[in-house]
């Protein structure tokens, strides 16, 4: 897989927030965080943002974006177009992976593009995990074909539901998460016990079931990456050899503006 030389402005629309960066070969420009109900509500303060942190890159022409969010396309479109740029959507169409999936609609674009970046780092089968607001296990293959994935609740929608389901138990953060011990001294501690070991236990399960049906053989095995906001909270009770990207999604959609679909 060869990324293009040219720096790109890379935009990632999440449900809740909307990530932008430039890229380039070997460094990356990330841009302020913003809600994505932003789009529906004042664009120009999003036109605003982009040239302010443009400026410093004159000679930018190409944007790469990826959305979860279909309504709120026409809006990025229409301003990337006011600002002169040459856009290329990632969808399921336009992925330079081939896709073994019965309806590939059915995927999100983020996903797509964490395989594509996870693919390009390990020219080998690997797994992405992506702890966000939920939980996505996505499938690689050793050809580089996407097989398939898996989606469970993440840390924070967790949390949230103990705490408004029950009458006694606090809400917790994610940054309350810390162990001191496995055994619970108060209600707090035996909730980050819960839902740390609890969690973990949860990811390596799945990782488990996933390993038992690609049957790798032990000569060629399966690569794990990590990424999202909440991998960081979790990295002392995930297994060691899970590598974590914060800039994966970005670094898939540099890559899959240079690549031309498969045709396979």
């Amino acid at each position: 897989m060869k990324n293009t030389k040219e720096p790109v402005l890379c935009i990632d629309v999440g449900n809740t927030h909307t990530h932008c960066a430039v890229l380039e070969q070997n460094s990356s420009h990330v841009f302020p965080v913003f809600k994505t109900s932003l789009w529906n509500k004042n664009v120009d303060e999003i036109k605003l943002i982009l040239e302010s942190e443009l400026k410093r890159f004159p000679e930018i022409k190409k944007c790469s974006f990826c959305s979860v969010v279909p309504s709120l396309n026409l809006h990025l479109i229409d301003l990337l177009e006011q600002l002169g740029f040459e856009i290329f959507q990632l969808t399921n169409t336009t992925c330079p992976l081939q896709i073994n999936y019965p309806n590939a609609d059915e995927i999100g674009h983020d996903r797509l593009a964490n395989a594509i970046a996870a693919y390009e780092i390990c020219a080998n089968a690997v797994i992405v995990i992506d702890l966000g607001t939920a939980v996505t296990f996505d499938i690689i293959s050793s050809t580089g074909v996407y097989e398939g994935g898996v989606i469970a609740p993440g840390l924070s929608s967790l949390t949230e539901y103990l705490h408004e389901k029950t009458a006694l138990l606090p809400k917790l953060s994610a940054e309350d998460l810390e162990l001191n011990g496995n055994i619970g001294k108060s209600t707090k501690d035996a909730m980050q016990i819960g839902f740390v070991l609890g969690f973990s236990g949860m990811i390596d399960s799945i990782l488990k079931g996933i390993n038992s049906e690609l049957k790798n053989a032990p000569s060629n095995p399966v690569s794990v990456i990590s990424t999202g906001g909440d991998a960081k909270y979790l990295k002392l009770v995930l297994p060691e050899d899970i590598n974590h990207h914060s800039d994966l999604t970005m670094r898939g959609l540099y890559s899959a503006i240079s690549r031309k679909p498969s045709t396979d």
